[in-house]
C-alpha cells in the first residue's frame, strides 16, 4: 500500500509541475512581445519570488515598470505595475481557449501595454506534454505547494554557490527547460572563457521521476575524462 500511495503522489507531481510548466508559457508571450530580444532567448527566462512563491517576469522599460507573475500555489496570473497588483487572472477557472486570450487582453490594458504587440510565439520546443490550445490548468494543491517548497530551496542553496563567484550569472529560470539555475563561467590565463559549470533545480524528465538538484559542465575545447570520477547517486528531492 505504501508503494501505490508513494506512486500516485509522484503522479500527482509530475502533473501537477506540467501544468506550471504549461502556465509559465504566458510569461514567455509576454517576454518575447514586449521586451528587447536577445540572440540566446535571455530574454525571456524569469525570476523566482520567495516571499510571495512567485514566477515573476521580467519588467517593460517604461513608466511603472510593468510585468507579469503567476503564483507557484494556485495558478493565478498577475499583472503588476507600479509594484502593485492591476488585475489578476485565475487559471483554473478558465474553461475556453478564447476566455483565457479576453482575460488576458483586459490584465495588458490594466498596465496599458499594446494589445496588438502581443503574440504567443515562442523560438524553442516545448515538451509534448504542453498543448497550447488546452486551457486544463487544474493542480494538486499539494503537490504545487511542495514544488513551491523546491522553489524557495533552490532560490536559498543554489544562491549559496552563486555568491561565492563573481562571475556567476543571476539566478534564473527558463521557460523550456523550466530549471532554476545559475552559470558560473571560468577564464583560462588569456582572459578568455573556456570553461563553465551550471547548478540548478531540475523537473522531473526522461531520466529522472522527481524534482532534482543538478551540476552540469561546459568545456569549449576536449572533453572530461570520467573514466576515474567517483559515481555519485543522483540527489533526488524526496517528495
Amino acid at each position: 500500500m505504501k508503494e501505490i500511495m508513494t506512486n500516485q503522489k509522484l503522479l500527482k507531481m509530475k502533473s501537477s509541475i506540467q501544468r506550471i510548466h504549461h502556465a509559465v508559457q504566458l510569461i514567455a508571450f509576454f517576454s518575447n512581445s514586449y521586451l528587447p530580444h536577445e540572440s540566446d532567448d535571455s530574454h525571456t527566462n524569469f525570476k523566482w519570488n520567495p516571499i510571495e512563491d512567485r514566477f515573476m517576469s521580467q519588467t517593460v522599460n517604461m513608466p511603472g515598470a510593468p510585468n507579469i507573475s503567476i503564483d507557484c500555489n494556485n495558478l493565478k496570473v498577475y499583472f503588476n505595475l507600479h509594484d502593485k497588483e492591476a488585475y489578476q487572472i485565475d487559471l483554473s477557472r478558465i474553461k475556453r481557449k478564447e476566455e483565457l486570450n479576453e482575460e488576458i487582453n483586459i490584465g495588458l490594458n490594466a498596465i496599458y501595454l499594446d494589445l496588438s504587440k502581443y503574440k504567443e510565439e515562442l523560438h524553442y520546443e516545448l515538451p509534448s506534454y504542453i498543448d497550447l490550445d488546452t486551457t486544463d490548468f487544474k493542480i494538486d494543491k499539494a503537490s504545487a505547494s511542495h514544488f513551491a517548497y523546491l522553489q524557495n530551496k533552490a532560490y536559498e542553496i543554489i544562491g549559496i554557490f552563486q555568491k561565492q563567484y563573481e562571475s556567476a550569472s543571476s539566478l534564473k529560470i527558463w521557460p523550456h527547460h523550466f530549471d532554476h539555475s545559475t552559470d558560473i563561467p571560468f577564464k583560462n590565463s588569456d582572459g578568455e572563457i573556456d570553461k563553465s559549470i551550471s547548478i540548478g533545480l531540475g523537473i522531473p524528465d526522461q531520466y529522472v521521476d522527481e524534482p532534482y538538484f543538478y551540476v552540469s559542465h561546459w568545456l569549449q575545447e576536449g572533453s572530461t575524462q570520467t573514466s576515474e570520477t567517483r559515481k555519485i547517486t543522483i540527489w533526488k528531492v524526496a517528495l
